[in-house]
């Protein structure tokens, strides 16, 4: 009975080693999706804080747009800083559209990421052939990255962020208004 049970053993180790060895390769070409998922779920945490921030911006300018139209009436540096104000409500929500944009493609990259990595080991475990399914996917998923990398790019370099601009060189930014209108822009 010992030796009839010896072949069996064998066999049984072997059917293992070679799934362990499968499961293994597998695990190898995880490594690239779940660094890219880690890249992307951090740069979505910047892109929430920075939405976050943009939000708390367009609270300050709503609340100076407030006061300053209850002393435009009698008062005419009020009203002078209300025309100045209301200029970068646009530039506030230009800057809330690319952020969204970029979470949108980022988070889009993401799923798509997951998905690979669900469809990686299902064909591990079926035995399929998925390699074109997966890099195909994994193009795409890179591709939407890129695309959130370009919208937050695209604010960053806005021809509308002053807070770059030195303040000796820049004699339009002295005023009291573009004084307040920078300093509620300011980038972090």
């Amino acid at each position: 009975m010992a030796v009839l049970g010896m072949p069996l053993v064998s066999t049984l180790a072997t059917q293992l080693g070679k799934d362990v060895e499968r499961v293994s390769q597998t695990l190898q070409v995880f490594a690239a999706p779940v660094f890219m998922l880690t890249a992307v779920t951090s740069f979505l945490l910047v892109l929430t804080n920075r939405l976050h921030y943009i939000a708390e911006r367009q609270l300050l300018l709503d609340r100076e747009l407030t006061d300053c139209e209850v002393r435009s009436d009698h008062d005419a540096e009020a009203a002078a800083l209300l025309q100045c104000l209301v200029r970068f409500r646009p530039i506030l929500r230009r800057r809330v559209t690319l952020t969204r944009n970029a979470m949108v493609a980022a988070a889009v990259s993401g799923l798509l990421i997951t998905l690979d990595v669900g469809i990686l080991f299902y064909g591990a475990l079926s035995g399929l052939r998925v390699g074109m399914v997966v890099g195909a996917l994994f193009v795409v998923a890179m591709l939407g990255f890129q695309l959130s990398l370009l919208f937050y790019l695209r604010d960053l370099l806005s021809k509308h962020c002053i807070s770059d601009r030195s303040e000796e060189h820049t004699s339009e930014l002295q005023s009291p208004c573009n004084l307040v209108c920078r300093l509620l822009l300011e980038k972090k």
